[in-house]
């Protein structure tokens, strides 16, 4: 970034996305709604003070007092724009994350602010911030502060979620042809989808309800997928050795549940070897799934019986005979785009490079994927990828920030003829794949 100050524009094109340009949607989000989402942790932490001490003993009190204090001056940073600062020596990652910013900081002769710097190098070293203030404690350590909000979001959608399961559950016993087959393929794919709309990082952690059923969704959404290269998906899996496949999640609650449903759809029809999925190391962005957050799902469906256990139940044996596995991985909480994978973190790029198909659920995983640059929408999304190819892989995003790629001329005029913000509520999606 080259001048301090701030731009009343929109982003400039071909330009990595910040809250320096006013008009963007970075400038509001700093502004508003990320100061919303610390306020909410510092509700919570106040709000459940005692029963968190309950849980993990005394030592608890003052530790809780600690954190308020830390997420109060951590936003009160942001508010202000003040420069970012070195992580302390807690956490395995701490060297890369200082060394990012002594880069920038020699790159533009200052230190980079909140404001000034790069959106989603910023955004995430708030994120590892907040995580540095539990690392500071031992009692509450592993305390997950958007806990409370993902369980209350998983049982909002609990009615939605047992609609699809009875789906689920009728689809996995029986023969399906192999028109039948495909047209669930697109179903549940769609599904998966949508189920991405339940984000609590874009509503700044406020609860969603989900009020539709799921199956009619699909077809009432379809004109709104800007992008759709689902038919390519399908011929790739069909013509493609048996193997594995990979999910990189994006979000806990009913989305990771319409995740698991896609995924054993794909095991049971395609008979592939194993599904992967791959979660943040630490709690991230609000909603986004960590390891026990599936661990969660699965106990919680288990109680409530009926058509949600069964598939609780069946997903269950398939983790403890290693069909569904869960990896964790510290690069998916780091500022690093995915162009910069296979340098930053050669072994994960190893990985991905063995998968028959990798899944990018969600919204930050695109903007990681295109490097968050505000392309031009028509540049091709192999292009915006700028040779990150480890596998052939599809991106599954509804459209919460602006950037986007891989559209064909005219549609994203068409959406913006149907809404100003089409390109950060949520209501607008692609499916876009691409082979390496």
């Amino acid at each position: 970034m080259g001048q301090i100050g701030f731009e009343d524009c929109d982003t400039p094109l071909n330009t990595r996305l910040s809250a320096r340009y006013k008009r963007s949607f970075a400038y509001p989000s700093f502004k508003d709604r990320i100061p919303v989402i610390l306020t909410k942790v510092i509700d919570h932490l106040v709000r459940d003070k005692e029963s968190i001490i309950a849980h993990f003993g005394e030592k608890a009190r003052e530790e809780v007092k600690n954190v308020i204090g830390y997420v109060s001056q951590l936003k009160n940073e942001l508010m202000t724009d003040k420069p970012l600062t070195e992580l302390s020596s807690l956490g395995s990652d701490h060297e890369l994350w200082n060394r990012i910013l002594s880069d920038k900081t020699k790159e533009h002769s200052r230190p980079p602010t909140w404001f000034q710097t790069e959106w989603l190098y910023a955004e995430c070293y708030l994120y590892r911030r907040l995580h540095e203030a539990f690392l500071q404690t031992e009692a509450i350590k592993h305390l997950d502060p958007f806990h409370w909000q993902k369980t209350k979001a998983l049982e909002n959608s609990l009615v939605q979620a047992e609609i699809l399961a009875q789906h689920v559950n009728k689809i996995v016993s029986n023969n399906a042809d192999s028109s039948e087959t495909e047209q669930l393929f697109y179903e549940f794919l769609k599904i998966s989808l949508w189920g991405n709309k339940c984000d609590l990082s874009l509503s700044g952690g406020t609860e969603i309800c989900l009020q539709e059923n799921p199956l009619n969704q699909v077809l009432k959404y379809d004109s709104f997928i800007l992008a759709d290269d689902s038919q390519c998906v399908l011929k790739h899996l069909a013509d493609s050795p048996k193997g594995t496949i990979d999910f990189v999640l994006d979000n806990a609650g009913y989305e990771v549940f319409t995740d698991l449903c896609l995924a054993e759809f794909l095991l049971s029809k395609f008979d592939e070897h194993k599904v992967l999925f791959r979660t943040k190391a630490f709690p991230w962005y609000v909603s986004d799934v960590i390891a026990k957050d599936i661990h969660y799902i699965l106990n919680t469906l288990k109680e409530k019986k009926g058509e949600l256990a069964e598939c609780a139940n069946r997903w269950q044996s398939l983790f403890d005979s290693g069909k569904f596995q869960i990896v964790e991985n510290q690069f998916w909480t780091t500022p690093c785009v995915y162009a910069d994978m296979e340098e930053v973190d050669p072994k994960l790029y190893g990985e991905l490079k063995e998968s028959k198909l990798i899944i990018f659920k969600g919204d930050l995983n695109y903007r990681k994927l295109d490097s968050d640059i505000n392309w031009p929408p028509t540049t091709p999304f192999s292009q915006c990828l700028k040779g990150f190819h480890p596998a052939p892989l599809v991106s599954l995003r509804t459209l919460k920030c602006d950037t986007i790629g891989g559209l064909q001329p005219g549609k994203a005029e068409q959406a913006a003829s149907q809404s100003e913000s089409w390109m950060v509520t949520g209501d607008f999606a692609v499916i876009q794949f691409d082979s390496s």
